[in-house]
């Protein structure tokens, strides 16, 4: 049986719906869920967003979005010294 959904207790104003779709729009060819964290959050979109839009929790955003911007820095003692 399906969950149901709970109804947010404010209404979610119209702007905020269409930044969300084009979000999603922007995710959609993106298979893997870390990507797409790294991709909305590069975006603007806060961890509780990216959670409810992607079905995960706020804690794996955190941890997906930590996980990118780490591997996009270059390690200690990794650069090149000319």
């Amino acid at each position: 049986m399906p969950e149901k959904r709970k109804l947010p207790d404010e209404v979610i104003p119209p702007e905020e719906k269409i930044a969300r779709l084009v979000g999603l729009i922007a995710i959609k060819g993106l298979e893997n869920q870390d990507a797409q964290v790294a991709l909305l959050r590069t975006a603007g979109f806060q961890n509780p967003v990216v959670a409810e839009m992607l079905g995960i929790s706020e804690n794996h955003v955190a941890v997906a979005w930590y996980k990118s911007r780490r591997r996009k820095r270059p390690r200690k003692g990794t650069t090149k010294k000319r």
